[in-house]
Parts: C-alpha cells; sequence; structure tokens
C-alpha cells in the first residue's frame, strides 16, 4: 500500500502534463521545383504533401510524398517520379517567429512514367539533408526549403536538388 500512493502520484502528474501538451500531426502541401545533375532532364516540376509530429519545440519527425515531373521535352519522353521521404526536423530557433531548421533522413526515388518501370538514372534510394526556413503565421506556417538528395542509383550516383515551398497547418 505504501508503495502504491507514489506510484498513482506519479501516473497522475504523467497524465496531468501528457494533457497539457498533447500531440498532434500537422499537415502541409506545397510545390517543388528539383534540379538534378542529370543531363537527360535536369529540371523538374512537382507537388509535394507533408504530414509532420512534433515531439517538443526544437524536434519534429515527418514524411514527404512529392510527385514530380519532368515534362519540358514533351509529354511522350517526360518522366514522373514518387518521391517518399521520412524526415527528422530540428529548429534552431524556436522562439523566433522565422525560425530556420535542419531537416535530413531517408527516401527513395520511384519512377512512375515512363511504363513499365524503367530504370532511370533517377531512381533508387536517397540520403537528405539541408536546411530550411518557417514563419509562423497566426494558425498555420509557411516554410521554404533546399533538401539537397543524393540518389544511389544501380549504375550511377546523382544529385538533386529540390526547392519546396509550402503551408503547415
Amino acid at each position: 500500500m505504501r508503495r502504491a500512493v507514489p506510484i498513482a502520484c506519479l501516473m497522475m502528474l504523467i497524465l496531468a502534463s501528457a494533457q497539457a501538451q498533447p500531440w498532434s500531426l500537422r499537415s502541409g502541401f506545397g510545390f517543388t521545383t528539383l534540379l538534378t545533375t542529370s543531363t537527360e532532364n535536369p529540371i523538374g516540376l512537382g507537388v509535394h504533401v507533408r504530414g509532420s509530429f512534433p515531439i517538443n519545440a526544437d524536434l519534429s519527425f515527418g514524411v514527404d510524398l512529392d510527385l514530380i515531373s519532368f515534362l519540358f521535352e514533351g509529354y511522350e519522353s517526360g518522366e514522373l517520379y514518387l518521391a517518399p521521404h521520412a524526415m527528422a526536423i530540428v529548429t534552431l530557433n524556436a522562439t523566433n517567429p522565422r525560425s530556420p531548421y535542419v531537416i535530413f533522413g531517408p527516401g527513395i526515388y520511384m519512377p512512375l512514367l515512363p511504363f513499365p518501370f524503367a530504370d532511370t538514372a533517377l531512381s533508387g534510394p536517397s540520403l537528405t539533408g539541408g536546411v530550411g526556413w518557417a514563419a509562423r503565421l497566426q494558425q498555420v506556417s509557411v516554410y521554404f526549403e533546399v533538401t539537397p538528395s543524393l540518389i544511389i542509383g544501380a549504375k550511377s550516383v546523382q544529385l538533386a536538388t529540390p526547392l519546396k515551398v509550402g503551408v503547415v497547418m
């Protein structure tokens, strides 16, 4: 019985602190411009969606899903990629309304077009690391980020540099 009272007090303290700091999933969307070292298609345009889970004011974990197209040579020779990424986001100055952050994590570049799935220069797993800036508004945050990715293909290694602009709610 003597041990039950401190354990119960500790459990009440944990539950009270968990209710005071709710963990909520944040979602967002934006636009992507992809610059690559590929000579076939050096510039791609796309959209992305993001989900992030804040751990505290300085650290969040997230998932990005980019849909990128290389259509500047026409739709017959165009390429379409799906690029999911898992990431850790470390905010450098959480008290500033315009906060810089560092972003890093693994991902993959998967070609969707041309069909059937071709072994293109940009297909394969990737390692991403970069920087971004977020500006908090009333209910949303607007962000801009540069996140270079090293794509490890079957026959070569390519560098892709996405420039992203988006809104997180």
